[in-house]
């Protein structure tokens, strides 16, 4: 089922896939927040080892409009 809203955030892609929305990968996501280009949301429960890591719809899509408004 095709998705007809957008989400506030969604979750990183598994190892090795693309998420469903922009098609980047996990590493992706990563290496831009390295370079401070977007701010992930890490989640960890008190006293766990791993936890999740979410991303921020809008920053990505005023990433990917950054990029194509440079590009022109």
């Amino acid at each position: 089922m095709p998705i007809t809203t957008t989400p506030e955030t969604f979750r990183l892609p598994k190892p090795g896939q693309q998420d469903q929305h922009f098609g980047f990968t996990r590493s992706y996501y990563y290496n831009a927040e390295e370079r401070g280009l977007l701010d992930l949301i890490h989640l960890k429960a008190p006293g766990r080892k791993r936890g999740i890591t979410l991303v921020r719809y809008a920053d990505v899509l005023n990433l990917v409009n950054g990029i194509k408004a440079k590009a022109k």
